[in-house]
């Protein structure tokens, strides 16, 4: 049973270094909890003071709804799994609370028992202490590394010191950049506007065209920001010309949304990845239904694929309005998580399907519908 306890936690990144001799300490420090199921493990909020294996079983784990009296399940772990560590550095509040889903059989490690093991081997204090001070430099380091990487793919940039004004030009012809590169000097802003790598406007001040190309040109300090059209779109929610399509049916209705549904989601996906997005629908659904009773008529999943599932039959407003609210939801969580995604627009870029959208006012409802969640 030892040797099962010290396998287990070698495995565990917190005690990945420990020495076998500390291990062997901590191992036998263990006590075997049986937690029936449907048990409040922690409770979210309570002093955090025990470490868990979880050696047989299932559980959950769940976060409180701000504002609400209600939780949200945010993943599951099995046999193998584990629980709680940092109250053994820490002792600040659980983030979450933890629920049995199944009878449960638990290894737990106290922080008092914890505490005397370190008192006494100052080795494990040496170990623990170096491994966390090289996660929070490699979080930090990820976190810088991350920021940068989306700053980079929304916006490129860089200094006129590392390529100059006619670089930039000849970058934007041999790309056949359509949006705008924005140059920064010495408190003046500038901007040369590109369709498919053709040069359509200079803007500097109130200046002519050729006398702002000519003062732009001498620029060799400042930096500079290319913003491709896909995040300057040409055409914007308050423009969108919202012809009366000659037929309105809840069958074109279904497919458009369901068009403009698959874009978007392989929008989140691009950028935030399958798992945030499907967090954020699990919450915005779950924030939500408690409003709309027809929330289950549109279904949608980002992982482990993306699924769009529209019940069959009569299409209402309530169902554009709440379609506009879950997608607006999922968008103000996503920009949370991500550097850039301010950039990110409603439109499917898709002029028929926009069209027809916003003639079911479906973008309008979607402007105000920061409204409604507040």
């Amino acid at each position: 049973m030892k040797k099962q306890r010290i396998d287990q936690l070698r495995k565990i990144p917190l005690f990945s270094t420990v020495g076998d001799d500390e291990l062997e300490l901590i191992a036998e420090s263990l006590t075997t909890e049986v937690i029936s199921s449907g048990t409040r493990i922690i409770k979210e909020g309570d002093e955090g003071n025990s470490f868990y294996i979880i050696k047989e079983g299932t559980v959950k784990v769940c976060a409180q709804i701000e504002g609400e009296n209600e939780e949200i399940i945010l993943t599951r772990l099995k046999a193998g799994d584990h629980f709680g560590e940092m109250a053994l550095i820490s002792g600040e509040p659980r983030s979450a609370s933890i629920y049995a889903t199944t009878d449960v059989v638990l290894w737990k490690l106290e922080k008092d028992v914890f505490d005397d093991l370190i008192l006494q081997n100052p080795g494990i204090t040496l170990t623990l202490t170096h491994l966390l001070t090289q996660r929070l430099k490699s979080a930090n380091i990820a976190r810088k590394e991350t920021e940068a990487f989306y700053h980079k793919r929304f916006m490129p940039g860089g200094s006129l010191k590392e390529m100059g004004v006619i670089q930039l030009l000849k970058y934007a012809e041999e790309n056949s950049l359509s949006g705008k590169i924005v140059i920064f000097n010495d408190g003046e802003e500038a901007g040369f506007v590109y369709k498919k790598g053709i040069l359509e406007h200079v803007l500097f001040k109130d200046l002519e065209e050729d006398e702002a190309l000519d003062i732009i040109l001498d620029w060799t300090e400042g930096h500079f920001r290319v913003e491709p059209e896909s995040l300057q779109p040409t055409v914007t929610v308050e423009n969108v010309v919202a012809e009366a399509p000659k037929e309105v049916t809840a069958e074109k209705t279904q497919k458009y949304f369901y068009r403009y549904l698959e874009i978007k989601l392989k929008d989140f996906v691009h950028f935030a990845g399958p798992k945030i997005t499907q967090r954020a629908l699990n919450y915005a659904y779950h924030t939500h239904s408690s409003y709309f009773d027809n929330i289950s008529k549109i279904q949608l999943r980002t992982h482990p694929e993306i699924h769009i599932e529209i019940e069959k039959g009569e299409w209402l407003e309530k169902d554009t309005l709440m379609l506009a609210i879950i997608l607006r939801e999922v968008v103000g969580l996503i920009e949370r998580e991500l550097v850039g995604f301010e950039f990110w627009t409603p439109l499917s870029g898709e002029a028929e399907t926009d069209a027809y959208l916003s003639h079911l006012q479906f973008f309008d409802f979607f402007e105000q519908a920061m409204d409604f969640i507040h």
